[in-house]
């Protein structure tokens, strides 16, 4: 699926009047928006200022989520997160050419999940850590490979938690009478594009910039607005199953977390046909965006049934990934669940190399055979030396002649 980003990007430098967009006035940002709430300064240090602005949205999502803004507004919440594609596609997520990632691929399988519970489940205090990382698997489904994931420090946490504390003081005094918030609402539409705007208050969407310059901003992201409240009005005009409730935008704005400010605009102008018009340019030039962004970037699980070296390596990894969650369900007594598991690594060999098929449909006739055992620690440690013979990362290796 294009994403609305690309879309209007493409729109803007075929001709910067594409959308016609300048019929909508958005006023220019005048004047300074000083930094008051700058984050850290070791994410500058460390270069990982590109995942404060994910990090940031998680948060401020997080806030309206548990009611911390204002009580008693209904709160519409998010129907997916980025996160879990990442975990539901991790073998085609890895870079084939570094298996040094493969302890940070197990470390997501195992784990992936239970980061998106504490977001869920814990304070926006408790969960910073385990929400910086899932702001790292959503630069990874934009990438369309995984990088090593980044570990923050106790003192970071803390000086995030005051961050995020005067994020959240400034909340109160802007949105405490909102009535209505959607929190990623999904706004994508088959054969248009992808678009999930990080947050829509009552009437009004809202993307979060955390940005030291606002000012240039509001003429960045006009379209990209724009194109929300047109989706938005599609969805009410022509509804599939995804469309959200209700959801009519009159209003577009910027919230920027690190002026401690925000940018608004009423939009009640922009009329329908001129939002029918934006969805008609929109799938008029999204075939163009598809066809440049595949001829110019590695898309996840574009070679898949096209490169038999592509699918052979993921099919590898496929297989070490369902051996290595066959032996958890082994160690926690989920025999069924481990027989799964094998079956789904079986399948991945799809006939290379023999022996491993062979070593794995062995291992599967131990667990079916688990009442046979005296104890499940004997069961594992049987089933994890027969395992163990297999060379995963030379067979991963060879693939690549």
């Amino acid at each position: 699926m294009v994403r609305l980003a690309d879309i209007v990007k493409y729109g803007r430098k075929k001709d910067k009047h594409y959308f016609e967009a300048a019929s909508v006035r958005f006023p220019s940002i005048t004047g300074a928006m000083p930094i008051r709430n700058q984050y850290p300064d070791s994410f500058r240090q460390r270069k990982l200022s590109h995942l404060i602005g994910t990090f940031s949205s998680y948060m401020i999502r997080k806030m309206f989520r548990d009611n911390e803004v204002a009580s008693g507004f209904d709160v519409v919440k998010e129907s997916r997160f980025t996160a879990e594609i990442v975990i539901d596609q991790l073998p085609a997520f890895v870079d084939d050419t570094k298996m040094a990632l493969m302890d940070w691929a197990y470390n997501i399988e195992k784990s992936g999940r239970l980061w998106i519970e504490k977001y869920l489940q814990s304070s926006w205090e408790e969960c910073i850590p385990e929400v910086f990382t899932l702001s790292q698997l959503d630069w990874s489904l934009q990438s369309g490979k995984l990088t090593r994931f980044r570990e923050i420090s106790r003192e970071e946490v803390l000086e995030l938690q005051a961050y995020l504390q005067k994020i959240l003081n400034w909340l109160k005094m802007e949105f405490n009478e909102a009535s209505r918030v959607h929190l990623k609402p999904e706004l994508s539409y088959p054969g248009i594009c992808e678009a999930r705007p990080d947050i829509v208050v009552d009437d009004c969407v809202y993307i979060i910039k955390t940005v030291q310059k606002p000012k240039g901003e509001v003429s960045k992201l006009k379209e990209r607005l724009l194109g929300y409240a047109a989706l938005a009005t599609h969805h009410i005009d022509a509804p599939i199953e995804s469309s959200p409730d209700d959801l009519k935008i009159n209003t577009a704005g910027i919230i920027f977390p690190l002026s401690l400010d925000k940018y608004s605009v009423s939009i009640s102008k922009f009329s329908n046909d001129q939002r029918l018009s934006f969805i008609s340019k929109m799938t008029t030039i999204r075939p163009l965006v598809e066809e440049e962004m595949t001829a110019g970037r590695s898309y996840l699980q574009s070679q898949v049934g096209v490169n038999v070296l592509s699918v052979g390596r993921i099919s590898t990894l496929r297989q070490e990934l369902c051996v290595q969650r066959a032996l958890m369900h082994v160690r926690m007594g989920r025999y069924p669940e481990a027989k799964e598991s094998f079956l789904l690594a079986i399948q991945a060999t799809d006939g290379r190399p023999p022996l491993t098929k062979t070593v794995l449909e062995n291992a599967m006739s131990i667990v079916e055979s688990w009442k046979t055992y005296s104890s499940m620690a004997d069961l594992y440690n049987e089933v994890k030396t027969l395992t163990d013979s297999i060379n995963f990362q030379k067979q991963f290796w060879d693939l690549g002649g």
